[in-house]
């Protein structure tokens, strides 16, 4: 009691211009902190929304992969479908050299033996590449070329690479084709 009585003395012997100074005190340090408050509140609200944010983008992100996911199971689906309904003697360099035939390319092939190579082993299937070049073929040859390729259900193109022959009417191309094959199990 003695403390409160001490205080309400202090105020009570005050002038009127000192009491108003220690007024105009005491509420600038309850605004300033209720200025604090606001702003640690606001300040912990955007620290909530940044991880909510942060989370939100993960979400996608795992949205996104799922997806992709689902797009590549599809797709493996489908290149299974194909390994089934399709001779299981498949030969790249053949299928080749019968589009070759057929659209008169043979000899606008390079003299090089046609050699399959084998790729990287994924999900049981192993990719077999063939690379040949053509020179001086025109646009409409590698137009065909390409829809012969097309409708070959195992067999796609990889790479192309096109040059321009000094003479402007015919070009060079390097094309790689692949197929998928089934990894025969020992």
């Amino acid at each position: 009691m003695d403390i409160l009585e001490n205080i309400q003395s202090f105020f009570k012997n005050l002038n009127k211009q000192d009491f108003l100074k220690f007024l105009s005190i005491f509420f600038a340090a309850i605004t300033g902190i209720f200025a604090l408050m606001i702003y640690l509140h606001y300040y912990r609200v955007s620290s909530y929304l940044e991880e909510l944010d942060k989370a939100k983008s993960e979400v996608e992100k795992t949205v996104q992969i799922i997806k992709d996911h689902k797009k590549v199971v599809q797709q493996n689906k489908q290149v299974d479908d194909i390994l089934k309904k399709t001779d299981k003697n498949f030969r790249i360099v053949e299928a080749f050299e019968n589009i070759s035939k057929k659209l008169n390319l043979e000899s606008k092939r390079e003299a090089t033996e046609l050699l399959a190579t084998e790729g990287t082993i994924i999900a049981d299937k192993v990719e077999q590449k063939l690379t040949i070049k053509f020179n001086g073929i025109n646009t409409k040859d590698l137009t065909n070329l390409l829809k012969e390729i097309a409708k070959i259900e195992r067999l796609y193109p990889k790479e192309l690479s096109i040059n321009k022959n000094k003479d402007n009417k015919t070009i060079n191309i390097e094309i790689t084709v692949a197929t998928l094959n089934q990894v025969t199990k020992k």
